[in-house]
């Protein structure tokens, strides 16, 4: 069958319908493409500013417009052969360019950018939780996240005084044997775009109670007063032993107050004493109790005296 000149056929041409004329001198748009900032690569780096331009071939000549895509929403954006997009942000929306004529037209594919940034959220999680109390010699695992793009890697560093050392490249840091003087560690994460830090890590480091040198016990002909310090985390709960008893059972006879200095914390006993008599200190914690004895004994032919160096046991 012989087709006249001029008649005219309908067909679909990527993605919209393009009306083409048997007419060897006309051409309705094709090879619809686009170059990224004039090149074909579309890595773009986040905040930055991007021209799209559209290219096609089509007699007679071509104008172009521009949509952007959200879900099935199409918006006609531009008229303009490059598409100009300032401070790129990582939820890109989706382009494409429409070339036409007046045989037809024809659109490009969708322009999806590689957005790039900078790592960001570096976080870190103690033993895959936020809980950053944890017991003195145990093994501890830090674990850094953070989202960029390239992906990222990592590095830890310890931290002391004014002195940062590198310490490991890899993401998850184990520590063991944790001990009370725990340094500060923070992570680095980092890709081609540049780096981010995490907040500086300082643990929770927990540990039973250790009552310290200088407690002790002084007395006059009537009156005892003792002392019991201990460093502990958690703040221990003194109790006071005096002659087998405790003092919650004789505090008619005596009283007990307490000062606290960073994990220093002082139980001072104060009562009457008519004999010789033993008094032990016990402190406890959640993770465990240590104890005291100090062995006292009444002295009538001076008014005042201090046991510096009381006979004592300490109980683990």
């Amino acid at each position: 069958m012989t087709v006249p000149v001029g008649e005219r056929q309908r067909y679909v041409y990527n993605m919209v319908e393009c009306v083409t004329c048997f007419n060897l001198d006309a051409d309705c748009p094709k090879n619809v493409t686009v170059l990224v900032n004039n090149g074909n690569k579309r890595a773009v780096v986040k905040g930055s500013t991007v021209s799209l331009s559209c290219e096609s071939d089509g007699n007679p000549p071509v104008t172009f417009q521009w949509f952007r895509v959200s879900g099935s929403t199409h918006t006609k954006i531009s008229t303009s052969k490059v598409l100009t997009l300032q401070n790129i942000t990582q939820d890109f929306k989706l382009y494409y360019c429409q070339a036409k004529n007046t045989i037809g037209s024809s659109n490009s594919e969708l322009i999806q950018l590689d957005v790039q940034y900078c790592p960001k959220n570096v976080t870190v999680l103690v033993n895959n939780g936020n809980n950053r109390a944890v017991a003195k010699g145990s093994t501890v695992s830090l674990s850094c996240e953070s989202d960029g793009n390239p992906p990222v890697i990592f590095q830890w560093f310890r931290v002391s005084g004014n002195t940062h050392t590198k310490i490991s490249p890899s993401k998850v840091l184990t520590l063991q044997n944790i001990t009370q003087d725990f340094k500060l560690y923070y992570c680095q994460a980092k890709n081609t775009i540049g780096s981010s830090n995490s907040e500086l890590i300082q643990l929770d480091v927990q540990f039973k109670p250790t009552i310290l040198p200088g407690s002790n016990c002084s007395y006059t002909e009537t009156n005892v007063t003792c002392q019991c310090m201990a460093n502990a985390n958690p703040l221990p709960k003194a109790d006071w032993i005096v002659g087998g008893q405790n003092i919650t059972n004789l505090d008619h006879f005596f009283s007990v107050s307490s000062v606290i200095l960073c994990q220093k914390f002082t139980s001072i006993l104060m009562g009457k004493l008519d004999s010789e008599v033993n008094i032990a200190c016990v402190m406890t914690n959640i993770h465990g109790s240590t104890a005291l004895e100090f062995y006292t004994v009444k002295v009538h032919y001076q008014r005042n005296k201090t046991l510096d160096q009381p006979l004592c046991l300490a109980i683990a």
